[in-house]
């Protein structure tokens, strides 16, 4: 017999093969003790075993790309609010806006003074908004406190407030929710990401589901390939006793030696497809973030594959698809944000005319002064009435003293190249969203009625693959009956061997083939999340690793122990 392992994995998989090869018997989940084979003493492997469902949830949560991809939808909601952002009211305070200082001389007895001096600081506010509609609109108050030596000022300090409105209503060009273009696209890329991130998620989910399978194929494979060392082996021990005593030629201990050969070399090569399966897998998974001990436990799969499928309605398949695939719902979605684009640009041919409208309130306080005297400067001050920027304000919120004005304002370009420019390019756009989306329903039909037809055809293939097993080891078995009896000879029964080998090979194929294709075919109609019940939402949250079990006291996976070919 093959020495196939040593070290700290040869007690796991030399346990499987155990199990396996123990005339493919159909049982379920078998106890076993993991024993190292090299020297008979148990080995302690760590060992995770899962389940499909398990493994999909694994991979949901801490597969390094879905955690990457569960990023991009909080990107996109990020430019949604950087998009609202073009509406957000904008404060602008002036404390003080100005403060000035000034003297000059006068040539004029009229001037007020020999040299005139004045200070001013000015101070205030103004709110700025733009809404979705078009309208624009701003909120300013200003205050402001004047003193000078002119001996003709009525109020000195005076307090001047002011409160103005102004309005700007585009009628034509700008108006309406080509505002919200921006605003709109924005959120429909976000939908965009969603579908994104679940289509990630659903070829995340299918690459693992194929992952699995091919390691229990490669497991059961494992099997077979015990299987087949171990008929070998028994058939040469059979020649070399044969040709003891002269029962067979020596060339026949030859044939069954080459056998021998052969099936060892086949062996070593499933012992290293389980390894590398085992490492895919594990990659999948983000193995340290799965479980304690990370790379150095063993996956043992725990599911059997189906043999059989539910019946499949082709139209009610393509039509389930037609809504649920993420590829043509985002395709959907750029449409929409394609036909936001040319109602904007289209908006750009009108001609520009805005409704203009204002309106300012005033006030004024301060200390008046009354004087008395001539013109020629010989005035004195009879009386000073104290007042402040009180009385400014409440003179300003009054409304006694107002100013308002409207308008239409109209411009346009003479040949407006850039808009027409810009309109047939969104046009083409729009053209090129609608077909895509028109060849994305080919392609889904295409995808979903080759999936169908797989899983259909799979079904009949486990079935024939079966069959030829059955008749490939009762064949075997009779001639092997033949060769005791002398009636046949080493090279017809090494011959039923390996077509036995072959056989079961095939069967196990079809198995794994027709339990992707079942897979495919969620995957075409976009269900496949829903097949596991996943949460988009959970995807990505990773959670705390598992902890192994030594394998001293494992259950051999059901798959690996009732392989396809088991009779």
């Amino acid at each position: 017999m093959l020495n196939t392992f040593s070290g700290r994995r040869s007690g796991l998989l030399l346990s499987v093969l155990a199990a396996l090869a123990a005339p493919f018997a159909a049982s379920a989940q078998t106890s076993a003790t993991f024993v190292a084979h090299s020297t008979g003493q148990e080995a302690e492997v760590e060992v995770l075993e899962l389940s499909l469902a398990q493994t999909v949830e694994l991979v949901l949560r801490h597969n390094l790309r879905v955690r990457i991809a569960a990023l991009n939808p909080d990107l996109s909601e990020e430019l949604i609010r950087g998009a609202r952002a073009r509406f957000d009211p904008v404060f602008v305070f002036d404390l003080p806006q100005a403060f000035n200082r000034s003297t000059q001389p006068t040539a004029s007895a009229l001037g007020g003074a020999d040299v005139l001096s004045s200070e001013q600081i000015n101070g205030g506010f103004t709110l700025n908004a733009n809404t979705t509609w078009g309208l624009g609109w701003s909120v300013a108050g200003t205050v402001s406190r004047f003193v000078n030596n002119n001996q003709f000022s009525t109020f000195n300090p005076r307090w001047d407030t002011s409160l103005n409105l102004r309005l700007n209503q585009p009628l034509l060009r700008n108006r309406g929710d080509v505002n919200r273009q921006q605003l709109l696209v924005a959120r429909n890329n976000f939908s965009v990401s969603r579908e994104q991130f679940r289509l990630q998620l659903q070829n995340s989910v299918f690459g693992v589901i194929q992952a699995y399978w091919n390691l229990v194929s490669a497991y059961s494979t494992l099997a077979i390939a015990e299987e087949s060392l171990t008929l070998a082996e028994e058939q040469h021990d059979n020649n070399t006793t044969r040709v003891r005593i002269g029962a067979l030629a020596a060339v026949d201990v030859i044939q069954t030696e080459q056998q021998v050969a052969n099936a060892e070399l086949t062996l070593l090569q499933a012992q290293l497809a389980v390894e590398n399966q085992q490492d895919l897998m594990r990659s999948l998974l983000n193995f340290d973030a799965v479980v304690q001990g990370g790379w150095e436990v063993e996956i043992l799969p725990t599911d059997t594959p189906s043999v059989e499928a539910a019946d499949i309605n082709i139209e009610a398949a393509v039509a389930e698809a037609l809504e649920k695939s993420p590829t043509i719902r985002q395709n959907r979605i750029n449409l929409a944000s394609r036909k936001i684009d040319l109602r904007a640009s289209h908006n750009q041919l009108l001609p520009q005319l805005d409704f203009i409208g204002s309106a300012t309130l005033t006030g004024l306080g301060g200390d008046r002064i009354f004087r008395s005297g001539d013109i020629f400067g010989n005035a004195t001050v009879s009386e000073v009435q104290t007042g402040g920027l009180d009385d400014s304000l409440q003179q300003l919120f009054s409304g006694d003293f107002r100013t308002w004005s409207v308008g239409l304002q109209l411009s346009f370009a003479v040949r407006n190249d850039q808009a027409q420019a810009q309109y047939a390019q969104a046009t083409i756009r729009e053209r090129q969203a609608t077909t895509q989306v028109r060849d994305d329903e080919v392609q889904i039909r295409l995808g979903v009625r080759n999936a169908a037809r797989n899983v259909t055809v799979g079904v009949q293939q486990v079935s024939a693959a079966a069959n030829a097993v059955s008749l490939a080891e009762r064949q075997y078995a009779a001639e092997l009956r033949r060769f005791e009896n002398g009636t046949s000879n080493t090279f017809t029964v090494l011959n039923l061997q390996r077509q036995l080998t072959a056989a079961r090979q095939r069967e196990l194929l079809s198995t794994i083939t027709l339990n992707v294709a079942m897979a495919n075919f969620d995957l075409n109609k976009g269900t496949l999340l829903e097949r596991f019940n996943v949460e988009v939402e959970d995807a990505g949250t990773g959670g705390p690793p598992l902890r192994a079990r030594g394998a001293a006291r494992a259950q051999v996976p059901a798959a690996a122990a009732a392989p396809p070919g088991a009779r």
